[in-house]
């Protein structure tokens, strides 16, 4: 039976093995989202809505920038380990990550201008995405191959704030991401399965490069002072479509003859970043101790319902013309809970520890080996010291323990599986004000 006689939809079922583009990071996160970002939010347990005191403000909350006076650039690198990232399934013992190691770098700057109580600021992040390589994984057709997902999420934040009076302060972001991803699913095996008449045992080892895009959301930001040491923050940002355009695509179509063929366009659709809503309190509760809590609510149930590739322009006419196959995501709303402490050893130098508590939003039956085991618990401390006139340095150290999660999912060729994950960051941070 050749392949050109199979229907499109008859190409679904048999693609149904492959993994799409599925979410996931080997970075310290919540589900897509980074834990914060920024020394400040990052030794504080993202508890940051209500304090966001440095430029950084533009993509946590805009109304922050209001306490900074003059013009500020604050920009930091995060070197991190992935502990215990691993895969263990129904052909394969423990696998560990074969590569441990990153880094990422972000930056933001704010300036007055105009009139005292407005602020201006810009600044570009790295958002979050997923980054994992398995390298020659054991698979149900008896070879070996490649797994591997890299998706990476880019924003840069224009944002305003404005000082409303001594106690109010309002900002807005609007924030254009860049999103682009890469993959390879098992590119070097293909089977056509025990019976060939049956396409859902079918398996065609996929390539997927250059798919990216960019798109738009915006965040808003209020910050309250109540009392000279009590101020709440509140921040909403709008869920965010990931583009994902103008890829390539290479399936291995040798069981039916015509060996790889590469698709010339590729669009991949159902990855957002998640509209979210959070509210917090900080209280300076003596001059040297300062406490911060606060509750995010991230509407994932809506931005990762099911994910869709879709595969058109051939470069073999024999292929079919179009090949579309869709994978469930189903993803729960996630709580995400912020505490921080804050203690003023003098007035150049602050000592900062926190707690970070986040709900898993990724049920168990869609399940990858790219998901991130989104952690229960993550754990901080920091420091920050004023090194100079209109210089800081600070810095925040992330760990979030080993976890392990046991599933099956019926989507992918792996059977009962194992999945690990453990963070180790470290934030190195470096501000100038004048």
């Amino acid at each position: 039976m050749t392949l050109k006689r199979r229907s499109t939809a008859t190409m679904i079922g048999c693609l149904g093995w492959a993994a799409c583009v599925l979410p996931g990071a080997a970075w310290s996160s919540n589900g897509l989202n980074l834990v914060g970002f920024g020394s400040e939010s990052l030794g504080m347990g993202s508890a940051d809505i209500p304090l966001s005191r440095d430029a950084n403000a533009v993509n946590i909350n805009p109304a922050g920038m209001t306490q900074l006076s003059g013009s500020r650039l604050d920009s930091y690198a995060v070197p991190f380990i992935s502990t215990n990232f691993n895969h263990r399934d129904a052909y394969n013992d423990t696998h560990d990550l074969d590569n441990p190691f990153g880094v990422f770098a972000s930056a933001a700057y704010v300036r007055q201008a105009l009139h005292p109580d407005l602020r201006f600021g810009i600044g570009m992040f790295a958002s979050g995405g997923t980054g994992l390589n398995y390298e020659d994984l054991n698979t149900r057709y008896g070879t070996q191959d490649d797994y591997t997902a890299v998706l990476a999420i880019m924003k840069v934040p224009l944002a305003m704030a404005w000082r409303v009076d001594e106690q109010l302060s309002l900002g807005l972001a609007v924030n254009l991401t860049y999103s682009s991803t890469r993959q390879k699913i098992f590119p070097k095996t293909s089977s056509a399965g025990e019976n060939a008449e049956d396409p859902s045992d079918d398996f065609y080892g996929l390539r997927i490069d250059g798919a990216d895009g960019l798109s738009w959301n915006f965040r808003l930001g209020v910050q309250y002072k109540a009392t000279p040491t009590v101020t709440w923050g509140v921040s909403y940002a709008s869920e965010t479509d990931l583009k994902l355009r103008n890829g390539t695509a290479t399936f291995n179509f040798t069981p039916v003859g015509l060996g790889d063929v590469k698709y010339n366009d590729v669009r991949i659709d159902g990855f957002a970043l998640a509209q979210e809503f959070g509210a917090g309190i900080a209280w300076q509760v003596t001059p040297r101790w300062l406490v911060a809590a606060e509750l995010n609510w991230l509407d994932w149930s809506h931005a990762l319902r099911d994910a869709t590739l879709t595969a058109t322009r051939p470069r073999d006419g024999n292929a079919p013309s179009r090949v579309h196959f869709a994978q469930a995501l189903d993803h729960n709303d996630q709580y995400v809970l912020g505490f921080g402490v804050e203690y003023g050893m003098s007035d150049s130098t602050r000592l900062r520890a926190g707690f970070n508590r986040a709900s898993n939003p990724i049920p168990n039956q869609t399940l990858t080996p790219t998901l991130n085991l989104t952690q229960d618990y993550e754990f901080e401390v920091g420091a920050w010291h004023k090194i100079a006139s209109g210089w800081e340095l600070s810095t925040a150290l992330q760990y979030q323990p080993n976890k392990k999660e046991r599933y099956d999912n019926p989507q992918q060729p792996f059977g009962p599986s194992v999945e690990g994950n453990g963070v180790l960051a470290l934030t190195l941070q470096v501000g100038r004000s004048w």
